[in-house]
């Protein structure tokens, strides 16, 4: 897994926080091209195909796997 630093702009994490996004959140959303509030609202027409995610099957998988074995899970997404 390889880290990636990403730049945002400080005038769209202050217009994010203005439209009530937490800060934090605020930063990470201007760092992946969220201009403002709206971008936020999703409908099913706008999600990526499963089929188009890195790993998806294998991570299917893996998490399968887990559960039928009674382990625990942490899931970080982003």
């Amino acid at each position: 897994m390889q880290i990636k630093l990403r730049t945002f702009d400080e005038n769209i994490v202050s217009t994010l926080i203005a439209e009530g996004v937490n800060p934090l959140l605020a930063k990470l959303f201007a760092a992946r091209g969220v201009a403002n509030k709206n971008a936020l609202e999703a409908s099913l027409s706008q999600i990526i195909p499963p089929t188009l995610l890195t790993n998806n099957t294998a991570m299917a998988k893996l998490l399968a796997d887990a559960i039928a074995q009674n382990k625990h899970l942490l899931v970080i997404g982003d």
